[in-house]
């Protein structure tokens, strides 16, 4: 799954990294962006790719939050088809969080990122209406060498990807068998960081160094 990412990059840099124009006020650069939290991501409107703030997480019935779709059923279940086939963005990154379970009964988090690039591509789904505008982000079944962290990740998209990925017209993209697997092709790096990211309050650089 993921719970818990960092994006501790200007705006301004990542709408150039990602070669998109920035709209509205950006949400500042976070190392510990939560869930309800906003978050700057990429999308088409209109033909021009742009980067603006969302809210993390899909509304479901009464107070629910959809956080995470699954790769393998978002063009199947009804909450996400639409945003599947329509609506799909992606969420810029500097890594993400994971959790495992220590012998004093806590827990450990550790930061995920790709040695390859200062900043990832989170595959992800977004929508809006008259009061803001959402998204979620897509997981997929872990890399063999990340399973004992968690057993889902992020999709994750090499910058080949990113220009099918947001096209619009696309509507089967999300089930394209070469984007199911274009995470495969990425590095992975992981470190055991601070317990401090525990606390959704907290905030700094400091939180993605290793301990």
């Amino acid at each position: 799954m993921c719970g818990r990412f960092a994006l501790g990059a200007d705006p301004e840099l990542v709408a150039l990294v990602f070669d998109a124009k920035l709209v509205a006020l950006p949400a500042r650069p976070s190392w510990n962006i939560a869930p309800t939290d906003p978050a700057n991501i990429v999308y088409d409107d209109g033909g021009e790719r742009v980067i603006g703030p969302m809210r993390w997480g899909f509304d479901l019935s009464g107070s629910r939050k959809a956080f995470n779709a699954r790769l393998e059923t978002i063009l199947d279940k009804w909450r996400f088809k639409r945003s599947a086939q329509w609506h799909r963005c992606l969420v810029p990154a500097t890594g993400w969080y994971e959790w495992t379970k220590s012998e004093d009964g806590g827990r450990d988090p550790h930061f995920l990122t790709s040695p390859e690039s200062d900043l990832i591509a989170l595959g992800g789904l977004w929508e809006k209406d008259a009061d803001d505008a959402r998204f979620t982000i897509i997981t997929r079944p872990a890399l063999d060498g990340l399973q004992h962290l968690h057993d889902r990740m992020p999709l994750v998209l090499p910058s080949d990807k990113w220009d099918i990925w947001l096209n619009p017209d696309g509507s089967e993209v999300a089930g394209d068998e070469s984007v199911k697997v274009a995470t495969n092709r990425i590095n992975f790096s992981y470190h055991r960081v601070s317990r401090e990211v525990n606390n959704s309050l907290s905030e700094g650089p400091e939180l993605v160094d290793s301990i």
